[in-house]
């Protein structure tokens, strides 16, 4: 719950005051033939985009048997049924100690750890 990712929370912050400081130091002492302006619009759209990035709402997650959830804000395209063979796919270019492969068991599937 919340409106920003901790991630994302000094990163807005940062820009958001760069932005508004340089809009007063414009507004008030020399706005330095319109550059220090300029640089305060730019900080704040910056940090509107970061602020849209780093944003973290509210998910329902329906309690329903057997559905399927794409990550994040995705959609789900397909679902490809694999075959338990015990071993992880492996492409000659990638180091093993790199290699990282996750699932997600759907609801009321099989757990994991049982499967060998």
């Amino acid at each position: 719950m919340g409106l920003l990712a901790p991630g994302g929370q000094v990163h807005v912050m940062m820009l958001t005051i760069m932005g508004v400081s340089a809009l007063l130091v414009g507004a008030v002492i020399d706005p330095v033939a319109g550059i220090v302006p300029l640089i305060g619009m730019l900080c704040l759209m910056m940090a509107t985009f970061v602020a849209y990035f780093w944003r973290d709402p509210d998910r329902p997650i329906p309690k329903t048997n057997g559905i399927l959830l794409s990550p994040a804000d995705g959609r789900l395209m397909f679902v490809v049924r694999e075959r338990a063979i015990g071993r992880r796919p492996v492409n000659p270019r990638w180091p093993p100690a790199r290699l990282r492969l996750t699932r997600s068991r759907a609801i009321g599937g099989p757990n994991p750890s049982t499967i060998r």
